[in-house]
């Protein structure tokens, strides 16, 4: 698996929390990049065909979490209306300057792609095994032993709070291995 998969897939494990804001920070304000809103179809299958590529951002508030976001709409993977009403569209298939991207700050939206790479010093390392913690009462030990002794918090730490982008793959992965041995040796211990 590429690195640009790894993120992307480390990101929507936030899923439905992201906003487009959120997603651009999370990739390291990496430009271009596509988004979908209800990838499962939530509301109707026409939301599957369709999708958004954000070329600009502009964020404000305290935490830069809110803002307008321009970009392009497509539906089955091209430029189209955004509507089929002309008066209700937001951006046109012709339009040549990026349009105002509607409940940008709205959760429910899922990172498809980047085709941008990440601003210099913004880049974002998804955390795997290996990593430490840098805050919280497991600082400076690693997920994995945190795994070992406290699966309630790493799953806070990735999934609740949103605070890390991690291989969330890996992560589960090592913890039903270690669930399955849990389970071995106390059928051992009490069983035999």
């Amino acid at each position: 698996m590429n690195n640009n998969q790894k993120l992307i897939d480390a990101v929507n494990c936030k899923f439905p929390q992201n906003n487009l804001i959120e997603l651009y920070y999370n990739i390291g304000r990496a430009l271009p990049f596509t988004a979908q809103r209800f990838p499962d179809g939530r509301v109707s299958d026409w939301y599957r065909n369709q999708y958004v590529q954000v070329v600009k951002v502009e964020p404000h508030g305290r935490f830069g979490k809110y803002g307008k976001v321009y970009g392009y709409y497509f539906r089955n993977g091209e430029r189209a209306d955004s509507s089929d009403s002309p008066e209700d569209s937001w951006c046109k298939k012709e339009d040549t300057e990026p349009k105002e991207i509607p409940c940008c700050g709205c959760g429910s939206w899922f990172l498809l792609d980047i085709q941008g790479e990440p601003i210099e010093g913004n880049e974002v390392k998804v955390l795997g095994l290996d990593d430490i913690f840098t805050f919280g009462k497991y600082k400076d030990r690693t997920i994995k032993e945190v795994i070992d002794t406290d699966w309630n918090y790493v799953k806070w730490a990735i999934i609740d709070s949103q605070r890390l982008i991690a291989d969330i793959d890996a992560i589960v992965e090592y913890h039903k291995g270690k669930m399955v041995l849990r389970q071995i040796w106390w059928y051992f211990f009490y069983c035999e």
